[in-house]
C-alpha cells in the first residue's frame, strides 16, 4: 500500500535529520517507525495504561504518604520559583 503524507519543512528537516542520525534512507526510517507503533499493543483502558507505572512504584517500597509528600514539595518548589520569576 502507498501513502502519502503532507510534512511542513519543519518537520521534513527534523526527519530527514532523525534518520540520517539513524543511517537510514528516510523512507526505510518511516516504515520503521510506522511498523513500531503498528507492532505495540493498544491499551485497553486506564489500568492496562497505568500498570507498568503501578508496578515500579509497587517495586520502589515508597509508601503513599511519601509520595504525596514528594509531590507536594515538587509542586511548593515549583511555585516559589515561578513567583520568584514573575517578580
Amino acid at each position: 500500500m502507498a501513502i502519502t503524507i503532507t510534512l511542513s519543512p519543519e518537520d521534513t528537516k527534523k526527519l530527514a535529520e532523525r534518520a540520517a542520525a539513524a543511517g537510514q534512507d528516510v523512507l526505510v526510517y518511516v516504515q520503521q517507525i510506522v511498523k513500531r507503533d503498528i507492532a505495540r499493543p493498544v491499551p485497553q483502558d486506564i489500568d492496562e495504561i497505568l500498570a507498568p507505572l503501578r508496578e515500579e512504584f509497587a517495586r520502589s517500597g515508597i509508601s503513599d504518604e511519601e509520595l504525596l509528600a514528594d509531590i507536594n514539595a515538587a509542586r511548593d518548589e515549583y511555585r516559589a520559583e515561578s513567583r520568584k520569576r514573575t517578580s
